[in-house]
């Protein structure tokens, strides 16, 4: 969650697909472990709460796509996450 800030959208088309880049800075960026588990495919279905659900389903989404998600909290201001998806299974 990005408080007083700014969030870019970006989507450029690579040589195996597409890669998708969610930019956010602002005061303050809260990142839930849990949430950042889910995205990156390091959280259990099972232990999967409500609030890390939409990001399991990105998770799941990229893989059945050949792709994957990365998170990087650059800092307490800045976030990036990369999604890459392979243009052959989109």
């Amino acid at each position: 969650m990005i408080r007083g800030g700014t969030l870019g959208i970006d989507m450029v088309q690579t040589r195996s697909g597409y890669e998708i880049k969610i930019q956010g800075q602002g005061n303050r960026i809260i990142l839930q472990q849990s949430v950042k588990a889910a995205l990156e495919g390091a959280l259990d279905e099972a232990d999967l709460e409500p609030r890390a659900a939409p990001g399991f389903l990105a998770y799941t989404v990229a893989k059945e796509s050949g792709g994957s998600i990365n998170v990087a909290k650059l800092s307490d201001t800045e976030i990036e996450i990369t999604a890459s998806l392979t243009e052959s299974q989109i």
